[in-house]
């Protein structure tokens, strides 16, 4: 199984993959690759390919989610593998310091569960094309919010610039489990896990515009009502 993904660059140097060693359990290599191509299955992700060989070469693995969903998965979610359930016991705490209804209005937003290109072939823009293409999809599918966790001090500072905000960050300094720090080589530069999103402000205001239109909707049924009610009363 090891030998299978040494030279995927994704698996190597991932912060969470690398400091937990995912590539010598076989058994969470396994359950994560499963996972990976599940949601690939949700036919929303992104890949790049290289024509001459239709070989994969980066990828933006992505879904929507809403928050009954979040919970429902949170909840239900079995996963194999000892570094694999330390990989995803941090990322459900964070998920859980998320509250998108509070801090944007709104319940759903088009998650990003792994940005990656292979070492040989960044550089060229691939990984900004991908990330370009996901924002585009995000708003035709008139989502407001695009995120994820982002884990590399790379992936964040590129995400940054493409005018992300970070909305919780955890330092890997300060997740313990069993009084021990979990994640203890994620790399140089690599200090957090970081939830960071991207707010559509146009479609913020189509989303407005429909609930105002329901609440006068609404009011306007109230009125009616009420005046069948009293003409009725005065019959």
């Amino acid at each position: 199984m090891k030998s299978r993904y040494k030279n995927n660059s994704y698996m190597v140097e991932e912060p969470l993959c690398k400091s937990l060693e995912i590539l010598n359990d076989d058994e969470s290599l396994k359950a994560f690759s499963q996972l990976i191509i599940s949601r690939m299955h949700d036919t929303q992700s992104l890949i790049a390919l290289k024509e001459d060989e239709n070989k994969v070469i980066g990828c933006l693995i992505e879904r929507v989610v809403d928050d009954i969903n979040m919970k429902t998965a949170s909840r239900m979610a079995i996963y194999e593998g000892s570094v694999l359930c330390k990989m995803q016991r941090l990322r459900k705490y964070i998920l859980k310091q998320v509250n998108l209804k509070e801090l944007f209005g709104t319940h759903r937003y088009n998650d990003i569960y792994i940005w990656s290109v292979e070492k040989e072939y960044r550089g060229y823009g691939i990984g900004k094309a991908l990330m370009k293409a996901a924002i585009r999809q995000t708003k035709l599918f008139k989502i407001k919010v695009l995120g994820g966790i982002f884990t590399s001090n790379a992936s964040q500072s590129m995400a940054k610039n493409m005018e992300f905000t970070s909305i919780f960050e955890l330092l890997y300094a300060s997740w313990i489990e069993e009084e021990e720090v979990v994640v203890i080589n994620p790399g140089a530069k690599n200090y957090s896990a970081n939830f960071l999103v991207i707010v559509f402000d146009d479609i913020i205001e189509e989303e407005n515009e429909k609930i105002n239109d329901n609440r006068k909707s609404g009011t306007s049924q109230e009125r009616s009502v009420s005046s069948r009610n009293q003409g009725s009363t005065s019959n």
